[in-house]
């Protein structure tokens, strides 16, 4: 299934990624074939990644939404074996939200994107 442009917000690793499986997309650009979604962990700020669209787009690696993990894979920092470390360059990421993404107070945009 193909997801629209621009990202929804929310996604779910296929993998834990330095612990973590549910991620907001923050900020997403680029076109055509460059396009980029920005990720940050639900459940720590620090993690922070910058995904391309065509792997957003890879069913086997990223789900569109929160998908129901199985209560086995709840403590993703047990499983060592599907972890992937993630360095933090913040040269290379766009920390701040889009004006889109619902995520700054006040909401200066009547045009938010879906979860």
């Amino acid at each position: 299934m193909k997801n629209s442009w621009p990202p929804r917000k929310a996604w779910t690793s296929e993998k834990a990624i330095s612990g973590y499986r549910y991620y907001v997309a923050i900020n997403y650009g680029g076109k055509s074939d460059y396009r980029w979604a920005q990720l940050v962990s639900v459940l720590d700020g620090r993690i922070s990644l910058k995904v391309s669209w065509k792997e957003l787009q890879d069913e086997t690696k990223w789900k569109s939404g929160w998908a129901q993990i199985e209560r086995s894979h709840w403590n993703a920092r047990r499983d060592q074996h599907i972890q992937q470390e993630v360095s933090i360059d913040k040269n290379k990421y766009c920390l701040h939200p889009s004006e889109d993404s619902g995520l700054m107070i006040p909401i200066k945009s009547d045009n938010v994107r879906k979860w």
